[in-house]
C-alpha cells in the first residue's frame, strides 16, 4: 500500500496523514465505528511502538494516532492494513466521511443504508475533504450536534428525512430513494460551493436550497447516548477525548468485551459490563469532566498559542455548563458555542461567553488562576 504525500493542514486520513509539531497525525475510520477486541489490543500496541502514548477520539467517531515519525509511517501503515483498519474505497474518495449513530444493530436499517452508501461512493462528485454525512436512522435522533453536511434521520411516518445541515426543512423519502436523494443534494452542493463556502452550513448562508429539498420540517429532538451501563453494553467516557494506549489495553484485556464502538461524544461502547482499571475513564454522565473540552494545544500543535490541557484537567464546571479551552480561533475541540470559551493567547486567555472560539471576546488578559476561580466557584 502506497502512502500519499503529507500535507500540512490537511484533514488527516490513514493514507493522507497531516504533519503536526509532534509528528504525523493519522486518522482511522473504522467501518460503522466498530472494532474487534483483537484490533483494539493490537492498535494499542502499535500506538505505543510507533506513535505517542495516547489515542484520540474525534467528534465524528474516528480514531487518531499522532506523534508518528516519518521513518516509521510506512511500517505502521502496513500493520494497520494487516489488521483491516484501512478501507481503501473510503480513503480514495474525499468528502466521504460517514458518521452513524453508534447504537445500530446487525442487519438493521442503519447498517443497510450505510452499506448502500459505501457501494455508491463512485457516484459522489469531488468534495472538500471535511464534507460529511450523518446517518441518524435509529429510533432516537442522536447526531444533530455531530459535524455533518448532509443528514438522514428517521421520520415519524416511518420514512426518512434527508436534509442539508442547518436547514429547518428537508425532503421525506423511502429507504429505496435515500441514496439517490443524498447524491442529488451532494451534486447541488458541488455545483455551488466556493473556496469561501466549503461546508453546507456556510453555503446556505449565501445561497438558498432548491425547493425540492425544503418540503418537510426537521425535528429538533436529539439525545446522544449517555455514559453508564445499558442492557447489552456499557458506555465509558474518555477525558478530553484522549486515552493512554496502556490504559485502554489494560482495561480491555481484563474484561470479557469482544467489540468496541467509537462514538462522536468522546466515549466508547463496550459489549460487556466488567470494565476494570476504570480510573482512566468517566463512568457517569453527571461527572463534570464530561463538560470540559480542550484541544491538544502547544507544543504539539503549531496553531496553538499555548498550553490548554493542563488547566482543562483541573476544571469542574457546574451542571448545565460547558467550558472550552481553545489553543486558537479554529476551536477544533468544540466547534460550537460553549457556556464559557477561553481562547489561549500566550500566558493569558480571552473569554467568550455563550459563543465559539472565533467569536469576539468579552474579556481579555485572563490568567490561569482566574479561569479556575471563574469555573470551579460558579
Amino acid at each position: 500500500m502506497e502512502a500519499r504525500s503529507n500535507i500540512k493542514g490537511w484533514c488527516p486520513s490513514a493514507l493522507r496523514p497531516m504533519q503536526a509539531e509532534d509528528g504525523l497525525i493519522l486518522r482511522l475510520r473504522p467501518w460503522l465505528g466498530e472494532l474487534s477486541r483483537e484490533q483494539v489490543l493490537k492498535l494499542c500496541e502499535l500506538s505505543e511502538r510507533f506513535a505517542s502514548e495516547e489515542l484520540e477520539l474525534t467528534n465524528r467517531g474516528n480514531l487518531q494516532l499522532r506523534g508518528i515519525a516519518e521513518h516509521d509511517f510506512d511500517q505502521l501503515l502496513g500493520n494497520l492494513a494487516d489488521l483491516e483498519l484501512i478501507d481503501e474505497a473510503l480513503e480514495a474518495k474525499t468528502g466521504s466521511n460517514l458518521c452513524v449513530a453508534p447504537d445500530w444493530s446487525q442487519g438493521d436499517v442503519t447498517q443497510r443504508l450505510a452499506e448502500a452508501f459505501k457501494a455508491s461512493l463512485a457516484e459522489l462528485p469531488d468534495l472538500p475533504s471535511k464534507f460529511g454525512f450523518a446517518l441518524d436512522t435509529g429510533a432516537i435522533s442522536r447526531l444533530k450536534e455531530v459535524p455533518a453536511d448532509i443528514r438522514v434521520e428517521k421520520h415519524e411516518s416511518g420514512s426518512f428525512l434527508v436534509y442539508a445541515d442547518s436547514s429547518p426543512l428537508g425532503l421525506r423519502v423511502n429507504e429505496d430513494d435515500m441514496i439517490k436523494t443524498c447524491h442529488q443534494l451532494t451534486h447541488w452542493f458541488a455545483e455551488h460551493h466556493t473556496s469561501e463556502h466549503r461546508r453546507m452550513r456556510t453555503l446556505l448562508g449565501a445561497k438558498s436550497l432548491p425547493e425540492k429539498f425544503t418540503r418537510d420540517p426537521v425535528s429538533g429532538e436529539n439525545q446522544p447516548m449517555e455514559l453508564g451501563v445499558h442492557k447489552d453494553w456499557q458506555v465509558i467516557g474518555v477525558p478530553l477525548g484522549r486515552i493512554k494506549a496502556t490504559d485502554l489495553h489494560d482495561a480491555l484485556s481484563s474484561s470479557s468485551a469482544t467489540q468496541v464502538r467509537l462514538t462522536p461524544w468522546r466515549s466508547l461502547i463496550i459489549d460487556s459490563h466488567d470494565i476494570a482499571h476504570a480510573s482512566a475513564f468517566i463512568l457517569a454522565q453527571d461527572n463534570p469532566r464530561t463538560r470540559v473540552f480542550a484541544c491538544v494545544g502547544a507544543p504539539n500543535c503549531a496553531s496553538a498559542n499555548g498550553k490548554t490541557r493542563e488547566i482543562a484537567e483541573r476544571l469542574r464546571p457546574q451542571a448545565g455548563e460547558t467550558v472550552h479551552i481553545s489553543g486558537c480561533t479554529k476551536g477544533c475541540a468544540f466547534p460550537r458555542a460553549a457556556t464559557q470559551t477561553f481562547l489561549c493567547e500566550g500566558n493569558h486567555f480571552s473569554l467568550v461567553k455563550g459563543g465559539t472560539a472565533w467569536d469576539q471576546p468579552s474579556q481579555n488578559n485572563i490568567t490561569l488562576e482566574a479561569i479556575e476561580n471563574m469555573v470551579n466557584s460558579s
